[in-house]
């Protein structure tokens, strides 16, 4: 057995180094984890001796550092919302785990602790949000909207938990096809109401070619799904 001597100033050297850990600029919200209700508002608080001027802010990858407001300051909090359009989350990136990363300087040197960082200057959250999908028929889970040209097709947008209130989808257009009747790549809006899960929308097929065609369901809070196929000839 090691002397009290020995132990007890290693114990409290470790205290001290938990509670003196400190971040540039923090994640509040999300934080790691699955959602099933819309994830709104992203919030970061900066340390009081945070540097103005070196916020970086990144979801999966993509720079939102402009979208945080207001503009970043030592002790105090910034939020974004990601709102279509033009923004939104992408559910096909990295199978819907979507990455929050956030980046500031201190205004002073970082402080090591026998040759360990005790300020650091990243946060990050990993979450998966709800999504929105675009599926083929009523019922399905087909993301496949195929179709001959002139055909009209009944498709779905869907998501798993029934909204609390009116969640407005845009359905994005396609040059190869019509949406609810519209103009071909036009997009449109469907509502899917408190205790419902689906809208329906339909799909005509204008123009052949073999290229493939793709149409995106946007809500936010919500991740986006894609459905798509060819216009095939009559």
């Amino acid at each position: 057995m090691r002397p009290v001597s020995i132990v007890l100033p290693l114990v409290l050297a470790l205290v001290a180094f938990s509670a003196g850990c400190q971040q540039s600029v923090k994640v509040l919200y999300p934080q790691d984890g699955t959602y099933t209700d819309p994830v709104g508002t992203f919030r970061v608080k900066f340390h009081d001796e945070f540097q103005p001027g070196t916020f970086d802010a990144y979801l999966s990858g993509t720079t939102i550092t402009h979208l945080f407001q207001p503009t970043p300051a030592p002790g105090q909090e910034s939020s974004a919302r990601i709102i279509w359009p033009p923004n939104y989350m992408d559910m096909h990136y990295n199978n819907n785990k979507q990455r929050l990363e956030v980046r500031g300087e201190f205004d002073k040197p970082v402080f090591l602790f026998f040759g360990i960082p005790t300020r650091f200057k990243t946060d990050s959250a990993n979450f998966t949000p709800p999504y929105v999908r675009v599926y083929r028929g009523t019922t399905s889970f087909d993301t496949d909207l195929t179709l001959r040209e002139g055909e009209t097709i009944t498709a779905t947008a869907f998501v798993v938990k029934a909204p609390k209130e009116r969640l407005v989808v845009t359905i994005t257009g396609n040059s190869l096809v019509s949406l609810n009747n519209q103009p071909a790549g036009q997009n449109i809006e469907v509502v899917i109401m408190p205790n419902d899960r689906r809208a329906q929308f339909t799909v005509r097929g204008i123009q052949t070619g073999g290229e493939i065609f793709r149409v995106r369901a946007i809500a936010n809070g919500y991740s986006s799904g894609v459905g798509g196929g060819t216009v095939q000839r009559g």
